[in-house]
């Protein structure tokens, strides 16, 4: 609803816009025991909190120290992993906004499952898709650092880094 409007209204566009992806964030941050991750992440934090080795990507254990000492800090892992997908999804979502139906289906049927169930994979969908910007500009640095630093969400982001080199050549 808020997505079309932002398309209808040239004065508050970024507000429509901004607030339907703040819904989503709120939507998806409020949940308790949904989706196939969620006792994982909580299983990750309490076992932190007890000195036992995990093995999991860097930015999630970068989340369980800094709330570790926070009660229900597991909860925060679903706040700040759901804004950084839907900010990041909506993001670029907003250059292809004129395709309004095929997005909101789409958005609305898939990813939010996706999104729920699995978190780091869902975190690292959103910011692979900016590397379609890269790759088109031609900006080997900018979308080699993007897949790194994807990485620190779920390693499985490293098989993009050889797309880069196998660029697709147009012969006339």
């Amino acid at each position: 609803c808020f997505i079309y409007l932002s398309e209808k209204s040239s004065k508050f566009n970024n507000f429509f816009y901004w607030t339907s992806c703040m819904l989503f964030v709120i939507f998806n941050s409020i949940r308790y025991d949904v989706g196939n991750d969620y006792l994982s992440y909580k299983y990750f934090f309490l076992t932190l909190e007890s000195n036992e080795f995990i093995s999991i990507e860097p930015f999630f254990y970068l989340l369980i120290v800094l709330f570790k000492n926070i009660q229900y800090s597991y909860l925060y892992i679903f706040t700040i992993t759901t804004f950084l997908t839907y900010f990041t999804l909506f993001l670029v979502l907003k250059k292809y906004k004129r395709r309004f139906i095929i997005v909101t289906i789409i958005f609305s049927l898939e990813f939010l499952f996706f999104s729920n169930n699995q978190i780091g994979q869902a975190l690292s969908v959103s910011l692979i898709l900016i590397l379609n910007y890269f790759y088109n500009k031609k900006n080997r640095k900018s979308y080699i650092l993007t897949v790194l630093f994807t990485m620190l969400f779920h390693f499985s982001a490293i098989i993009f880094l050889p797309f880069y080199f196998f660029r697709i050549r147009k012969y006339t």
